[in-house]
Formats: C-alpha cells, sequence, structure tokens
C-alpha cells in the first residue's frame, strides 16, 4: 500500500498537501521491495486524486500534481507481471470541497443530507447507489486511460443499505442494492481485478478481493468468511500496526498479525510508511515474505475447518481442500497437538 499526498490536519487543507511519496519515490520503493524478495502481488496507490487521499471523491480528475505528471502515475499502473497495480478510488463517499457536492447524495426525512464517517477529507456524506455508478461511469475514461489493471473501490460493500428521500429521486434499500450490484458489474465488465472494503455477500459475484479488519481475539473469533467464501474472494489485512507518522515497526506485532493472517488464510498487505520512513521499515516488510509464500499455496482453496485444539483455546487450527494445514499456538507455552509439538508464539505447517 503505497500513500500519497495527504493533508497533516484538516486545519492545514488550505494550505495545500503534503507529499509524503511522489510517483518517482515509489517506484524506487517498488523496485527496493523487489530487491527484498517479493515475487509477485498488487501495488496500492492510496491518494492520487486531485486534492489528495479521500479529499475529492468522486471527482477525482486530474490526479494531485503535488508529486508527478499524470504521465508518471500513468507509468507506475503497467508494472511488469507478475505484478499488478491497484488505484484506490471511492463511489460511496462526497466531501464538501467536491466539484459535484452535494449532487447525488442521500437525504433523510427532513431533508438534511445523509452524513458518512469523518475521514482524511473531513465530513463524508453518503451517495445514493444509482449515483456512485453513474460517477463511476463518468471517471471511467480516466482510469481507463491510466491503466490500471485492479481497481479498489473504497467502502463500496463496508456501508449498510441506505435509503433516501430527495423528492423525485427516492431510494429504497431494496433499489440501493441494486445499483450496487450494477456498479459492481460495471467494473468487471470492464476487465479490471476488482476489490473493495470488509466485503459483503452481495458483492461476492463480482470482488475478487476484499480489504478487511478483521480482530483477532484469541479463543474467541472464528474465521466466518474465510470457511464461506476462501475459494471465491481473497481476503487482504494488514500486518502494520501504526499510523502513518511513526517510522518503527514492532516485529513480534509484525510477526503475530502474520501468523493470525495465514491461521485465517488471508492475505498480507503491507502500507503506512512514506519515502522518510520507508528506509526503517524495509526489513520488516522483507522479514514478512513467509506469509505470502503461505497464501501463495493455499490462496484459492477452499477452507474446510477451523477448530481449536487445547482447553484454553489458545491454540487453532484451519484445514485447507488441497490437504494443507497450519497450527498456530497464540500461547506463551510450548504445546503438544496433533501429534507435533508447537513452539510459544509460533506455527506449523502440515
Amino acid at each position: 500500500d503505497i500513500w500519497l499526498p495527504l493533508p497533516e490536519s484538516l486545519r492545514e487543507r488550505d494550505e495545500g498537501v503534503v507529499t509524503l511519496i511522489t510517483y518517482r519515490q515509489a517506484a524506487e520503493i517498488i523496485e527496493d521491495a523487489k530487491r527484498l524478495g517479493m515475487r509477485r502481488g498488487i501495488f496500492n496507490y492510496h491518494g492520487w486524486i486531485k486534492g489528495g487521499y479521500d479529499e475529492t471523491h468522486p471527482d477525482i480528475w486530474p490526479p494531485e500534481p503535488a508529486f508527478g505528471t499524470a504521465e508518471e502515475l500513468r507509468a507506475l499502473c503497467h508494472p511488469p507481471e507478475p505484478f499488478i497495480a491497484c488505484l484506490h478510488d471511492n463511489y460511496q463517499d462526497m466531501y464538501e470541497q467536491s466539484a459535484s457536492f452535494p449532487q447525488g447524495i442521500c437525504r433523510m426525512k427532513d431533508g438534511a443530507l445523509l452524513p458518512g464517517g469523518f475521514w482524511r477529507g473531513g465530513q463524508a456524506y453518503i451517495l445514493t447507489g444509482q449515483a456512485g455508478l453513474e460517477y463511476a461511469q463518468r471517471n471511467w475514461p480516466h482510469l481507463a486511460w491510466l491503466g490500471a489493471e485492479n481497481i479498489y473501490s473504497d467502502t463500496l460493500t463496508a456501508e449498510i443499505l441506505k435509503e433516501s428521500w430527495e423528492p423525485g429521486r427516492l431510494q429504497s434499500r431494496a433499489q440501493d442494492l441494486d445499483a450496487k450490484r450494477r456498479t459492481l458489474a460495471f467494473f468487471k465488465s470492464q476487465g479490471v481485478v476488482f476489490s473493495s472494503e470488509l466485503g459483503c455477500d452481495f458483492g461476492v459475484p463480482w470482488l475478487d478481493a476484499v480489504h478487511t479488519n478483521h480482530p483477532h481475539l484469541p479463543g474467541t473469533t472464528i474465521p466466518l468468511w474465510s470457511l464461506v467464501y476462501h475459494d471465491c474472494v481473497v481476503a487482504l489485512r494488514s500486518i502494520i500496526i501504526k499510523s502513518h507518522e511513526d517510522d518503527f515497526v514492532d516485529a513480534s506485532v509484525l510477526h503475530e498479525r502474520c501468523r493470525q493472517n495465514m491461521l485465517w488464510g488471508y492475505t498480507a498487505t503491507f502500507g503506512g510508511f512514506t519515502a522518510a520512513t520507508w528506509p526503517s521499515m524495509r526489513q520488516a516488510f522483507a522479514e514478512s515474505l513467509y506469509a505470502d509464500e503461505w497464501h501463495q499455496r493455499i490462496g484459492t482453496d477452499e477452507m474446510l475447518n477451523h477448530r481449536f485444539l487445547t482447553d484454553d483455546r489458545l491454540v487453532e487450527q484451519t484445514v485447507y481442500a488441497s490437504g494443507a494445514s497450519i497450527i498456530v499456538n497464540f500461547s506463551d507455552e510450548e504445546r503438544r497437538v496433533e501429534g507435533v509439538t508447537v513452539a510459544p508464539q509460533a506455527h506449523v505447517i502440515l
């Protein structure tokens, strides 16, 4: 995950964006990642739109010039195989500074705009499903010119379905669902790999990947999404827990997240760095690549089973249709299960 310009704070928006990574620096980091052992994967560019991350959705064009030219971004969108590029975009949120504001925003019964979350761009408002589809179709020629092989449409499959009470443009939840399905189908009809946030069952026929924040609570949580959809949709989950301003990575947390991902069949995402902090994080990146090797093996397998193997529920196992299986010991003691010994805070692949 390569984050481009971000406002340092909402107060500084009028002073312009803060460039964390230029296109040229992004290209250098990509080449460094390959030297460190990355053999395949996705480069996901966040914040390339006009104004920076989350700033002007859905009025994305032209790309923010603070960190390079549109031609340089276009070049980043064409990495050699087996790598692909992904552009972060959004067709559910709109911000007050967007040129199209407030056209297409859901209205509550009293006529007020329906607010969403408060993000980097400030207060977001929720578009109707039909408006989101129309903005996606309007923007597609720009996205096609850039040539990204993967589109990540943020929040599209993360929000519950909405009603809108705008006179003449009423929307029921069923109509919102229908329009969102047509938006998903539209992107897939363009031949791109398509992903969105968190995931929901109505998106499965069109989604290739979902980005999840699924928390792991030892002894409590189970990989329900993977048990149902692992052979249908790739789930992506960050192995970095940090803010964009931090310049270090807690190695113990990194490997704990890798073990959680491997157990649940999630592939790793690695982000949150800037051009200045990448040098301090590159070793952690290199140390995480063993998780990629596991996912290459089971990435499209059906997950057949998940179970807790000990009474304290701190040792867990998942089994895949290919016969591959992994046991993870989340306790601080060595455990003997299924005929194998698993070191504390470690895993064994069967």
